[in-house]
């Protein structure tokens, strides 16, 4: 079932966000109850950014954004998006995939079913989705590494990968941290870079042409896929 990519195209008339529910469901994901939780645990200790619907951990780190408050299926990528994503690259050599924000580990889930044999590394801050992202993958036998990490702490640096997911995580400066690491890469090595949200495409599309000046990218309305150096 989950091994066949066709399991995470929306063939329903549901919409994506409740396609995407429904699987949750029979994958096994506590999903809802767990950010629930989360609402209640952190609620004292987070802000919200005017103008936006970030929400924002009132520590000492004021760059660690948790995304706590959103409903779950706006949080998450739907997985027909993923399947779309996927579709679009599966002729490719995929080895490695890192997803930068993780939360419960989607990704490393249609992937699996596209590329058998890949290895997905997925960094996350909060801890309880860290957990169920491992109970689901150990689960269902998935070789995942899924990592609490925040991607901005100083020291460290994004390991080579095959492909990379970003998101709109953080502020603009934070996020060119990792545009940064991505550039230093690609002088050693082709990847393709998937970017889902506004914030980031910009970015790159203004800072960095070196993503875009050997192949034409592909846009989407919520997601760009960038084929970056000569490996692809």
């Amino acid at each position: 079932m989950i091994s066949d990519p066709e399991f995470f195209f929306n063939k329903s008339s549901l919409s994506n966000r409740e396609h995407s529910k429904s699987i949750d469901k029979i994958l096994g994901f506590r999903i809802l109850k767990i950010e629930r939780k989360l609402i209640q645990q952190f609620k004292a200790f987070y802000v919200e950014e005017s103008n936006t619907t970030k929400k924002i951990f009132n520590s000492n780190d004021s760059s660690t954004e948790t995304w706590i408050g959103l409903n779950p299926q706006v949080l998450l990528t739907p997985y027909s998006e993923l399947y779309d994503i996927f579709n679009l690259i599966a002729d490719k050599k995929i080895e490695k995939i890192i997803d930068i924000g993780c939360a419960y580990g989607r990704v490393g889930i249609v992937a699996k079913a596209f590329f058998p044999n890949v290895k997905f590394v997925g960094y996350e801050i909060v801890k309880k989705r860290i957990n169920e992202a491992s109970r689901i993958s150990e689960l269902y036998h998935f070789d995942f590494s899924i990592l609490d990490q925040n991607v901005l702490d100083q020291g460290f640096s994004l390991p080579e990968s095959s492909v990379y997911f970003i998101y709109d995580f953080s502020h603009f400066m934070h996020i060119n941290v990792i545009l940064n690491q991505l550039l230093d890469i690609s002088k050693r090595r082709g990847f393709i870079l998937v970017a889902k949200g506004d914030e980031v495409r910009s970015n790159i599309q203004l800072y960095f042409p070196q993503f875009f000046i050997n192949t034409k990218p592909i846009y989407k309305k919520d997601w760009s896929i960038f084929f970056v150096g000569s490996l692809f």
